[in-house]
């Protein structure tokens, strides 16, 4: 078989309600999610991809709105001369009357729609095997009883929808066992519902790959997201007995929308007024928000403001100066004022006791610091092999430890 071009994707998820989001925002995701799958089809297009399969859950729910349906229809018109394949996942069964029934699908695009689907391409050695949810739930494996009479001089697909799981496990999205892949016989199993992107992966003679998401939908959901495109062929070498699978893929990330949850540890000079300290963290927090909003044209930026300072951050204001860089900017401040241990350890309780402590410990590391400054070369071996740090290493140590025990004691107030 020659050397086919093929995309693979999953989970775009079109339609999906963006909830806890405002809703102009919201929107603004909804209509990015449409516009990574039309970028998908002009890359389509543009790549003269031959095959471009979609492993479910193209839809966030079973009654798209009809001008989404037909927004959707439109763009794989886009590629015309790509033949797309795609199953029903669980948020997009198939049953009969289903958005997969309805008119307006052009003519390159294939579903899913019974048990022991197979497509078999005119003129190529290739079959595609395929099962679609039926219900938004599958606790019995799709695949139990798929049992393709496979040619091994074909390139065999498998496009499914659903969890790779060790034998034994359980899932109610159609557990997918990892010992009946790599006893199948197939060649490559494109598998969509786990919406981080893996790598290829061997099982058995079997290589499979989760394209992940097209777009995130949260802020668990980070980071790019995209696609697979590459080539497949399969052959006979001359005077071979068995034939040769070749698998090259690359993942495309795609920039339409992106969510990203930082954590920004403050650094400020104490002696600052308090509109100076507020214009230093500006400055500090700028620089990320900058970075990131070049990863996407679109950025939800979720942003964790730690670190111990001389005010609290005016999170107003941060969001004033900074809003316009995205689509979406929240902060939450978890940063705490200087800890004044003389203070803490003149009041009562676990605090009083716990400064103390600490007050001594700086004070044994200030000494040990002092005797290491010696000449004497033997007596600062013996001290290093006791600390196994140094000073300043144990300051750090100490200072970490200082911070995390009087957060948690604040915590508990």
């Amino acid at each position: 078989m020659d050397k086919v071009k093929l995309a693979l994707a999953a989970d775009v998820h079109l339609g999906s309600s963006f909830n806890s989001f405002p809703e102009s925002e919201a929107q603004s995701l909804r209509d990015a999610q449409e516009q990574s799958l039309a970028n998908l089809c002009y890359y389509c297009q543009r790549q003269e991809i031959t095959l471009l399969f979609l492993a479910g859950d193209l839809f966030d729910h079973t009654n798209p709105d009809k001008a989404l349906l037909r927004r959707t229809q439109q763009s794989f018109a886009l590629c015309p001369e790509t033949e797309i394949y795609l199953v029903p996942g669980n948020h997009d069964p198939y049953f009969a009357g289903s958005i997969w029934d309805v008119d307006g699908w052009p003519d390159n695009t294939h579903v899913a729609k019974e048990t022991g689907t197979c497509w078999q391409l005119p003129g190529r050695k290739l079959r595609i095997y395929s099962e679609p949810f039926v219900s938004q739930s599958a606790s019995q494996s799709l695949v139990t009883d798929l049992q393709p009479n496979l040619d091994p001089s074909f390139f065999n697909i498998l496009l499914l929808h659903g969890d790779l799981v060790s034998d034994g496990s359980v899932s109610r999205y159609n557990p997918i066992s990892q010992t009946w892949l790599a006893d199948s016989g197939l060649d490559l199993a494109i598998l969509g519902h786990h919406h981080d992107a893996t790598d290829l992966v061997k099982q058995g003679a079997t290589r499979s790959v989760y394209p992940g998401a097209l777009m995130g939908r949260g802020f668990d959901e980070l980071g790019s997201k995209g696609f697979y495109a590459g080539t497949i062929a399969k052959r006979k070498e001359l005077y071979a007995t068995s034939y040769k699978t070749d698998i090259q893929l690359k993942f495309v990330p795609l920039k339409q929308a992106a969510f990203f949850w930082e954590n920004i540890e403050l650094s400020t000079n104490d002696q600052l007024e308090y509109n100076a300290f507020q214009q230093e963290i500006l400055s500090q927090i700028r620089e990320t928000v900058q970075l990131k909003c070049q990863s996407a044209k679109k950025v939800a930026l979720r942003i964790d403001l730690s670190g111990r300072t001389e005010f609290a951050p005016d999170l107003t204001f941060l969001n004033n100066s900074l809003a316009s860089s995205c689509l979406h900017l929240e902060f939450l401040d978890k940063t705490r004022r200087p800890l004044d241990l003389k203070k803490l350890a003149a009041s009562q309780g676990l605090k009083s006791y716990a400064a103390k402590l600490f007050d001594n410990l700086e004070k044994d590391i200030t000494e040990e610091k002092t005797i290491l400054s010696t000449p004497e070369p033997e007596l600062i071996k013996t001290y290093q092999a006791l600390s196994g740090y140094d000073s300043e290493q144990q300051y750090q140590i100490l200072d970490q430890a200082m911070n995390l025990l009087f957060t948690l004691l604040e915590q508990g107030d």
